[in-house]
């Protein structure tokens, strides 16, 4: 399986306000997401999910996903809930969706977590993958 072309073409979707989400895809700007997150101007979408190439249990998932949640507190930062889901949905993982992050501790968690990437973003800017492995 081609990861990388995977990722550039799943939907990340991040659960903004009650009932609300928008749906982010690498390499494009979303001007409603850059008005959401205002007055932050960075962001970064990760995940604790099944570290390639492992595919772990959904308990597993979950636990990892708990500590990336409580790393993420712990560094002061605002989270919301989200997930990454295949076009063709045939894969979809509990994500988090962090504002005011920036690159470096981004990719910090990515690694930690063992992740092949993460997306990262700027206001005005395209969001871009981050190949990390």
């Amino acid at each position: 399986m081609n990861y990388i072309k995977a990722f550039k073409d799943t939907d990340y979707i991040v659960n903004i306000k009650h009932n609300e989400t928008i749906t982010i895809n690498v390499d494009k700007v979303n001007l409603n997401l850059d008005r959401a997150i205002k007055p932050h101007k960075t962001w970064a979408f990760i995940t604790a999910y099944n570290p390639l190439p492992k595919i772990l249990s959904d308990s597993e998932n979950t636990a990892r996903n708990s500590n990336l949640k409580q790393d993420i507190e712990s560094l002061g930062f605002q989270l919301f809930t989200g997930y990454g889901i295949a076009k063709d949905k045939s894969w979809k993982e509990e994500s988090f969706f962090i504002t005011g992050i920036d690159k470096e501790n981004a990719i910090k968690l990515g690694v930690k977590y063992g992740q092949l990437a993460i997306v990262i973003g700027q206001v005005g800017l395209k969001s871009e993958l981050i190949v990390l492995k």
